[in-house]
């Protein structure tokens, strides 16, 4: 499946915010362009390019809310188009999630 594909398929999924219907797919087409240029074909999903795309989000200044965000629009992805549940992202899930209310000062 496509990120056309994708884009089309996420907004018939159950469970989601408007919020994230809306911003999966952007998520998804920038980690496109930063592991294969764009790509449009089926994109491999593994824990090392999901972390360093995080990790480039924050050297742009992005906050842990929007990296959680971008990695579970990548775990949406992988569940998705791939059809696999590996690699398991759920500790990085969790960790950008518990430093996002940090930095929002909820905890």
């Amino acid at each position: 499946m496509s990120l056309q594909a994708f884009e089309k398929e996420i907004h018939s999924l159950d469970g989601l915010s408007d919020t994230e219907r809306t911003w999966f797919p952007k998520w998804v087409r920038r980690y496109s362009l930063s592991v294969r240029k764009g790509c449009v074909q089926d994109l491999t999903v593994n824990r090392q390019t999901a972390i360093r795309f995080s990790r480039t989000l924050l050297q742009c200044g992005a906050p842990a809310w929007q990296r959680w965000q971008a990695v579970r629009a990548l775990a949406c992805y992988r569940d998705l188009v791939l059809k696999r549940s590996e690699p398991d992202l759920s500790d990085v899930i969790l960790t950008l999630a518990r430093l996002g209310r940090s930095e929002r000062n909820i905890d």
